[in-house]
């Protein structure tokens, strides 16, 4: 009896795992590198920092790195989530591909992940510092795999992994361009589509009533003028609503912006010392 209980459990969270869906980026296409990244120095850094949304699960980077062929054996490379170590690894141990697991912590919208290098190649601090024999390389093509529940409102339509969207009328390109724009995961969007290339649909509705039905997304005409930052946040909400009017944005655009008026009054710069620029 007690061995038939186990089984149904375990049953039940394999279930659960099967049910999770996954998408894979790269570095080069989640915008975190547009070419590999060559490290150089004694004790180089590297933090980047990975979406997180809501139905996110769990999730996979896997680096493709490679480190000069002069380092000493005791070179390391240790990882940290969220500024908390996760792993200390020796250069030469290192595989082909390194991968590091990651969930989704809290309310966080991103999770923080930092390499921080060791690299020595002598026994002389002062000549390592100035060698260019110390390096390491962070490719480009280094992936991460997100995990991740099916999508539940409009939010999570709006706002996920799958980011390919389906399109009909010319009239919603620009919501989908604004919704692209506002999301830290890429999108694809493909206009008059044929139906097998196709998950999720962006349609326009027949009266004022913006509402999810099944993998198409319903909007009234009135979201043509996505631009307007009115008319594209109610998006967001995960319940139906109606539309009715639309506050237009100033007309007025201006060309320049002090940091004053951006909140920023002090900036810190690190450099042989701390030089600190003060805006008045």
């Amino acid at each position: 009896m007690r061995w038939g209980k186990l089984l149904s459990v375990l049953l039940f969270f394999i279930s659960l795992s099967s049910a999770l869906e996954s998408k894979t980026y790269t570095f080069e296409k989640l915008n975190i590198l547009s070419d590999d990244l060559v490290l150089k120095g004694i004790n180089p850094k590297y933090d980047f920092y990975l979406p997180t949304l809501p139905q996110l699960s769990n999730g996979e980077v896997r680096l493709n790195l490679s480190f000069s062929p002069y380092l000493r054996d005791d070179s390391t490379l240790t990882v940290l989530i969220n500024d908390i170590p996760y792993k200390t690894f020796k250069v030469r141990e290192i595989p082909p591909l390194l991968r590091i697991p990651f969930i989704r912590k809290g309310d966080r919208d991103f999770v923080k992940v930092s390499l921080l290098g060791n690299l020595r190649v002598s026994n002389n601090v002062c000549e390592d510092v100035f060698s260019d024999k110390v390096w390491l390389v962070v490719g480009k093509n280094s992936t991460v795999e997100f995990k991740y529940d099916h999508y539940k409102n409009i939010r999570e339509f709006l706002r996920d992994y799958d980011n390919r969207y389906c399109i009909k009328s010319p009239w919603l390109i620009p919501l989908v361009y604004q919704i692209c724009k506002q999301n830290p995961v890429p999108c694809d969007v493909i206009y008059q589509p044929n139906d097998e290339d196709c998950r999720k649909y962006i349609d326009e509705a027949k009266g004022d009533l913006l509402e999810l039905k099944g993998n198409t997304l319903y909007v009234p005409l009135e979201t043509a003028l996505a631009f307007e930052r009115g008319v594209f946040y109610p998006f967001l909400f995960g319940s139906p609503q109606e539309i009715k009017n639309v506050r237009r944005e100033s007309e007025e655009v201006l060309s320049e912006v002090s940091l004053r008026d951006l909140g920023i009054d002090t900036v810190s710069v690190e450099g042989v010392g701390n030089l600190f620029y003060i805006s008045r």
